[in-house]
């Protein structure tokens, strides 16, 4: 299979490319459908907690 490298095609290949690109730049903007806590730091789980503790000798 050859890849067509004229210029209408060429043109075609970087005009999608830059498409994709800056629809991917505003999906990484957006936040996904039902991350009302997205923004915020929480405390780790307890179990978490837990198994770092047991972990940690004094």
């Amino acid at each position: 299979m050859k890849v067509d490298m004229s210029p209408k095609a060429i043109d075609g290949r970087l005009r999608r490319v830059s498409e994709l690109r800056r629809l991917c730049l505003e999906l990484g903007k957006s936040r996904p459908a039902g991350a009302e806590n997205s923004g915020k730091i929480t405390e780790p789980p307890r179990e978490y907690k837990a198994q770092k503790q047991s972990k940690v000798k004094p």
